[in-house]
């Protein structure tokens, strides 16, 4: 993960970026097929298995400390993966139960991935002593299609939530004409440690983060 007993100043925060990109396509019965691109770059590939880059074609494993909590059966269906100087580009394409349906129209439960170490700097679970080791760019978007015959009901509040030198920006918006839903979030912090007041600055912004797993998005059946 990202923490460690001591601070190791490591550059700027858009040196440290962990990208979450999503595209997924709803069917009328609740049904997800779609991509995940995962881009990791500078200290986050640590993160991975001790800084094991996925190196093969179909290599899942180190998935195994992420949580889809919104699609508890998705199944990874194929995985392209790219390496660079600075890290990788892991391509992979999955299936999953993601709505809800009711009386013919659908609940729809965004996609977003947990990782450990947003656990870890939460006040249960967080140890004293612990600082950042590097500032750092986390974000998640997503693009979801929907089907024919369907419209959005209404989207999530979001909104701007940070503090000095971290910051937490949402974004949630429908597309009529292109019937999809886009929406994410991206985290930066700034700065290389954080300490009293400012780690639970961090842990506050976190808590936000984390309630993106509760976001749903009703969808009426238009015809």
């Amino acid at each position: 993960n990202s923490v460690v007993e001591r601070v190791i100043p490591a550059g700027e925060a858009g040196d440290h970026r962990l990208t979450l990109r999503w595209n997924v396509e709803l069917d009328e019965n609740g049904i997800a097929l779609g991509d995940l691109r995962i881009r990791a770059r500078g200290g986050w590939l640590e993160m991975f298995s001790g800084g094991r880059i996925p190196t093969q074609q179909n290599d899942f494993g180190f998935l195994g400390d992420i949580k889809f909590p919104n699609m508890p059966d998705i199944s990874w269906q194929k995985a392209r993966v790219k390496t660079t100087g600075k890290g990788f580009d892991l391509d992979i394409s999955f299936r999953a139960s993601l709505g809800i349906i009711s009386s013919g129209d659908i609940l729809v439960r965004w996609p977003v991935a947990i990782l450990p170490w947003q656990f870890v700097m939460l006040p249960e679970n967080k140890k004293p002593g612990l600082s950042l080791r590097y500032p750092f760019v986390f974000e998640q978007q997503v693009v979801l299609r929907l089907p024919d015959g369907f419209d959005v009901v209404a989207l999530p509040s979001t909104r701007p939530y940070g503090f000095t030198g971290i910051s937490l920006t949402e974004e949630m918006k429908y597309n009529r004409r292109k019937r999809n839903v886009e929406g994410g979030y991206k985290i930066v912090v700034s700065c290389s440690a954080t300490d009293g007041e400012g780690f639970r600055n961090l842990q506050s912004v976190i808590r936000r983060n984390l309630a993106w797993v509760d976001m749903t998005i009703p969808l009426r059946r238009t015809q």
